[in-house]
């Protein structure tokens, strides 16, 4: 263009050379808005592979944990074969399973025992519930766990 006619079919040379230099210095302004964001993440990016080599070294040291690790994950293989394929099941089909499954199961005498077992923990237990059971029983009083619970 520079050579030969600057009007050859309309072609404006001047228009095209301020056009890229507008380009030019819009890339770098777009340029000089990415240093920083740029730096962030090569910084975190060394972090990040800073940690893992150091977790790395750290399960290389004790092979137990590479072989607890395994089993884990053979575990959640498992598991989550057991899972159905296509995602979660649909809510009201896992409420129905469970209701199929707790049908005639579900008592309250069995809410007590269930109970019982948590208090355990604070020296209560099955036999205090039965001693209750039976002592309700006898007396015909009404409890108001059998009410609550």
């Amino acid at each position: 263009l520079t050579g030969g006619n600057r009007s050859h079919e309309g072609i404006d040379v001047s228009r095209l050379i301020a056009e890229m230099t507008e380009s030019v210095r819009a890339l770098e302004v777009a340029d000089a808005d990415l240093i920083g964001p740029r730096a962030d993440v090569e910084r975190d990016s060394q972090l990040i592979g800073n940690a893992l080599a150091e977790a790395v070294h750290h399960v290389s040291g004790h092979p137990e944990s590479v072989q607890g690790l395994r089993q884990v994950t053979t575990r959640l293989q498992e598991l989550a074969s057991l899972a159905p394929q296509n995602g979660i099941e649909d809510p009201r089909l896992i409420k129905e399973k469970v209701l199929a499954l707790t049908k005639g199961r579900y008592t309250m005498a069995r809410e007590h025992e269930i109970q019982a077992l948590f208090d355990q923990i604070d020296g209560g237990g099955l036999d205090a519930v039965r001693a209750k059971k039976v002592d309700t029983v006898r007396t015909a009083v009404t409890d108001i766990d059998d009410f609550l619970f």
